[in-house]
């Protein structure tokens, strides 16, 4: 990411393209590049760049170091489309917004507050105008070009709610310069307020309000304190107003006096002059005159009399629409609902550039600029930026209040603060940064006295649960608080703080309901679990249920139910790490390496090994007096994670260090350390060494009788076989591993050794053989959820039908393949199996669907391999031939016949050898 100096930017759209394209199809793109190579040749000659020729429509979007440059670029490229001879009517016209100020440069493209509000000067224009901002106009106005000058039209408010923008318009001759005035947001009717901020991100939510909108009559946006539901709402008014005649009127509840009628405060927001006895119907006869919007915000203490009026509003005006804001819902809510979540926040292994464009980073750094933060300072380390909103878990009105501790403070001070529940609600009380009613502890302080005491007390003992829990967990808690809560239903409790906004229900891969307190609340109810001093009660009960969850994965190590309790491991992740955490605080070191030992698949099947390796390798260190079973466990689950991150010299000495230590009681575990030494060993190129680690592994499982133990070594001994070279071993390896599975109803462990088993008979000409193995693989992945490989099954099962010349059987499964390939967004195996198909439709002579799947392929996003260029280009020259397209059939075998040397494949593959005859019968003609 580059920090940019002030820069002016242009933005033009093509008016009316729409339309245009509509009736005018083939002569509409040859319009559009020439309306671009014109642009090109004037933006160069000023000394300009176009950044993106393509944005939103047909539109421009360039970029110039001086003011003056931009707009005489800008006044001359409309000037010479006024005299370009356009085979269209209306002729291209373009309308054109300028503006200037910093931005950020990340990928080769601008983004920032700055480009957005250009985009907004630019929607305002008419076709033909050319609008500049204050700050545009303020540094070019004295080096303007002769002939060019700039006209003051007036302040206009735009649609992002900020303060009106003074906007000026281009004069110079030939230009057109009588416009209809401004269409900004003073001039519809409404009262939405003025803001000081941009809305940032939340593009996609916005858009769905608004559809939604254009079916559901009134609807509630919910969500928990500070997530943004007010800013959401004014926003889509703002950007429906060209649609509401009949205006678009904002109206506060939470200000109003309790006994005050919903009718009555309407009433006073619109302007009426209205009589507790009639407001409702003066309200609704005002209202129905035309297509308006009504924001009832704040409607927490007024939400029962929001929705019934509103249900009766828009009865009596069916073009009148209600949106109505609220922390809270009824169980039974008659309006459409949408619950508002979180901004989106950066995930960990993100790059620096795309924490940068994230929403919420975008928004702290805006926010951070108000307070005169060094924008340049806060972007040295990104990742502290990704780290903060994480902590504060994407809510709007945190990452505000925390943007403005900046001005005092350092982001990694403020992050310190955030992450520790004791300060969090201390830095987000800023002092003066809002109204002291409406900052976050407020909030929260609100929605917390709406519950009764119970509510509140299992609340604070959940917040132990930073990861989130389950319903299971939370009806334990209310059993084992029997004697602080009293009895009661968890489900009813869930209920009503899912519908106040406390809590947020997610739902993981696992398909297991989860639900979570985000980051402020969880502060606040821990806050209040002191004061209550029930947090020793909280912490006990957490630890229990974490130790329950860990031994039930334990419980199935060696067993077919292992999959899905490791799959809840993963699930307790966050909670898990964060007891770790508070264990390494208390110094109970040796504690905390014993629970790592068992985390260690957990970090495996979640891809965090470095993470994992460095707990390990941490508490190794800083344990006291760690048993020798601890520490042989400690070393096998280290080097595990070494081995995946192919650090494999350092994971085969903690193996073999870890082996030794294990006692003559530890046969499974030990079996299990050399069942991954022989995996190290066969990716070091040791193979006499692997397969002595695997037969004493075999033998160890074997004495035990632990029969998934055993399955799991006949699959890393058929993998030795088989980088070795030595099939047949391979598949008597796999065959008894397929066969162990099968005997434990061990669907996932089963597709990998079946895989390879067909692998092994299809490479071996075998296709039959191979069939149903792809088959039951195919299910298998289907039924484990794993998407990709089920693709890639069919498309090998598919395969097999093509070489035994059943072509519509081939067909099919490759249709299916790249139908899950397109599902799963794996382009390159959606690209083979097209062309597979057109192999396929070309071996059944159907040459114009073999056509049709090879044009399908330019659908595609992807670039297509060399190989897979080449297997188009035999294609194409056999679709060629069958067509006694001479020409045709040359230059697409001239091609294939470049990219054969390239294209890695050998003279065997099927394509090669489709080539070679192709060549042959070119040459014999």
């Amino acid at each position: 990411m580059a920090t940019n100096p002030i820069l002016t930017y242009v933005m033009t759209d093509v008016v009316g393209s729409t339309q245009l394209w509509e009736k005018y199809p083939e002569a509409m793109g040859k319009c559009i590049l020439r309306h671009e190579e014109i642009a090109a040749e004037i933006i160069g000659d000023h000394k300009g760049e176009i950044v993106r020729s393509m944005g939103e429509g047909d539109s421009l979007f360039a970029v110039f170091s001086h003011a003056q440059n931009a707009v005489a670029a800008a006044a001359k490229f409309v000037l010479a489309l006024q005299e370009e001879p356009w085979p269209v009517d209306p002729p291209i016209c373009v309308r054109v917004g300028i503006n200037s100020g910093p931005s950020e440069l990340r990928d080769s493209d601008y983004f920032g507050t700055t480009i957005n509000r250009t985009a907004r000067i630019r929607a305002v224009a008419h076709g033909g105008q050319i609008l500049v901002s204050r700050v545009a106009a303020a540094l070019c106005e004295q080096d303007l070009p002769l002939g060019v000058s700039l006209t003051e039209i007036g302040k206009v408010r735009l649609k992002d709610l900020k303060e009106p923008e003074m906007l000026f318009q281009v004069q110079a001759d030939g230009l057109m310069t009588n416009f209809p005035a401004i269409a900004g947001l003073d001039r519809y009717h409404h009262n939405l307020p003025v803001g000081s901020s941009e809305f940032i991100g939340r593009r996609e939510v916005l858009d769905q309000l608004i559809a939604r909108l254009a079916s559901a009559s009134s609807l509630i946006i919910t969500g928990p304190a500070g997530i943004g539901k007010t800013r959401l709402a004014l926003q889509a008014a703002a950007e429906m107003l060209e649609k509401l005649p009949g205006g678009a009127w904002y109206v506060p509840l939470g200000d109003a006096q309790l006994d005050a009628a919903v009718a009555d405060v309407v009433a006073q927001r619109i302007g009426l002059v209205a009589t507790t006895a009639n407001s409702h119907d003066q309200v609704v006869a005002s209202l129905s005159k035309a297509p308006a919007l009504l924001i009832l915000d704040g409607a927490d203490m007024k939400l029962a009399e929001s929705s019934a009026f509103a249900t009766a509003a828009t009865a009596g005006a069916p073009d009148l629409r209600v949106i109505i804001t609220s922390r809270t819902i009824a169980n039974r809510s008659q309006e459409a609902v949408l619950r508002l979540g979180s901004m989106k926040v950066p995930d960990p292994d993100e790059s620096e550039s795309a924490i940068l464009a994230t929403e919420s980073v975008a928004l702290f750094r805006e926010r951070a600029a108000w307070s005169g933060a060094d924008l340049s300072a806060l972007d040295d380390d990104p990742r502290q930026l990704a780290d903060l909103c994480r902590a504060l878990d994407g809510i709007p009105l945190g990452i505000e209040l925390a943007a403005t501790r900046t001005s005092t403070l350092s982001v990694r001070q403020i992050l310190t603060k955030i992450v520790s529940t004791k300060d969090q609600l201390q830095i987000l009380n800023v002092p003066g940064s809002v109204d002291s009613t409406h900052t976050l502890e407020a909030a929260l302080r609100w929605s917390m006295n709406q519950l009764n005491e119970g509510d509140r007390i299992l609340l604070g003992l959940i917040s132990n649960f930073p990861g989130g829990w389950t319903l299971q967990t939370f009806e334990n808690l209310c059993s084992e608080a029997a004697n602080l809560v009293g009895q009661v239903d968890a489900l009813d409790i869930l209920t009503r703080l899912v519908n106040a906004s406390l809590v947020t229900v997610e739902h993981p891969p696992s398909q297991i309901v989860r639900y979570r307190l985000l980051g402020p609340i969880r502060a606040f109810s821990l806050h209040s679990l002191r004061r209550a001093e029930h947090l020793e009660f909280g912490e006990r009960f957490g630890e229990s249920t974490l130790r329950g969850i860990i031994d039930e994965a334990l419980k199935h190590l060696f067993t077919s139910g292992y999959n899905e309790a490791l799959s809840r491991l993963v699930d307790e992740r966050a909670n898990l790490e964060d007891w770790l955490d508070r264990l390494e605080a208390l110094d109970e070191f040796d504690r905390a390496l014993n629970i790592a030992c068992d985390l260690t698949p957990m970090w495996d099947a979640s891809s965090d090994f470095f993470r994992g390796a460095e707990r390990l390798s941490n508490l190794l260190e800083l344990a006291y007096e760690p048993s020798d079973q601890t520490r042989a466990r400690a070393l096998t689950g280290l080097g595990q994670l070494e081995w995946r991150l192919g650090n494999l010299e350092s994971a085969r000495d903690h193996l073999i260090e870890g082996e030794c230590l294990y006692s003559e009681h530890s046969a499974d575990r030990r079996a299990a350390c050399l069942s991954l030494l022989c995996m190290v060993y066969t990716d070091l190129g040791q193979f006499e060494l692997a397969k002595e680690a695997i037969e004493k592994s075999l033998a160890l499982w074997r004495s035990v009788r632990n029969r998934m133990g055993e399955a799991r070594s006949l699959n890393n001994l058929a993998r030795l076989a088989w980088n070795q070279g030595n099939f047949a071993d391979a598949e008597l390896a796999w065959t008894q591993c397929v066969r162990l599975r099968r005997a434990l109803h061990d669907i996932k462990g089963l597709t990998e050794p079946l895989t390879n088993l067909a692998l092994i008979d299809m490479n071996m000409g075998r296709y039959q053989d191979a069939l149903p193995k792809f088959t039951e693989a195919a299910s298998s992945f289907a039924e484990a959820g794993s998407v990709v490989s089920q693709a890639i099954s069919l498309y090998n099962k598919g395969f097999c039908y093509y070489k035994l010349g059943s072509y519509p059987d081939a067909e099919e499964a490759f249709s299916t393949s790249r139908s899950l390939a397109l599902r799963c967004r794996n382009a390159m195996l959606e690209m083979e199996a097209s062309i597979m198909l057109a192999e396929t439709a070309l071996a059944d002579s159907r040459a114009s669907e073999a056509r049709r799947y090879l044009d399908s392929r330019h659908m595609i996003a992807v670039t297509p391999t060399a190989a897979q260029d080449f297997k188009t280009e035999v294609l194409l020259a056999e679709l060629a031939l069958l067509e006694s397209n001479t020409d045709g059939f040359e230059k697409h075998l001239g091609k294939a016949n470049t990219l054969k040397e390239v294209c890695g494949l050998p003279e065997s593959d099927d394509f090669f050898q489709k080539f070679l005859k192709l060549c042959a019968s070119n040459n014999a003609g």
